[in-house]
């Protein structure tokens, strides 16, 4: 892929569609469509997230947020590479906690308890502004 960024950069859309396709054996730019619930329930578990990618102006966060409200399951939602998006360590900084506890909280392995789930709540609401 380096190389043919390098010397072929006009190539490089249809090469790493073809690596995408080889290594994954499905043509996945072919599906225009995907049952999320199908996904949740019959594929997704604590430790394997679901990594959702969408084009400028569209967010799809709203349908995830009523798909986890209607199949009962704990779900945290990370914007990364946007304004949004942060990373563990500058997180765990703001609540004055490790960045392997920030970690264990994504997988699911725990959940915020005590003054560093009182720091959340506003967090959720109104963004990290609030406790930055």
């Amino acid at each position: 892929m380096i190389l043919v960024k390098l010397f072929r950069p006009d190539r490089l859309l249809e090469s790493t569609e073809g690596y995408i396709n080889n290594v994954f054996r499905t043509d996945l730019t072919a599906q225009t469509d995907y049952d999320f619930r199908e996904v949740i329930q019959k594929t997704s578990t604590a430790l394997t997230p679901i990594a959702l990618v969408s084009v400028p102006g569209y967010d799809a966060s709203y349908k995830v947020e009523q798909l986890v409200k209607q199949v009962n399951v704990r779900c945290t939602s990370i914007a990364m590479g946007s304004a949004e998006g942060i990373s563990q360590a500058d997180f765990a900084r703001h609540l004055n906690v490790g960045t392997k506890l920030v970690s264990d909280w994504e997988r699911g392995a725990k959940r915020p308890s005590g003054p560093s789930l009182k720091l959340l709540a506003p967090v959720k609401v109104k963004g990290l502004e609030t406790i930055a």
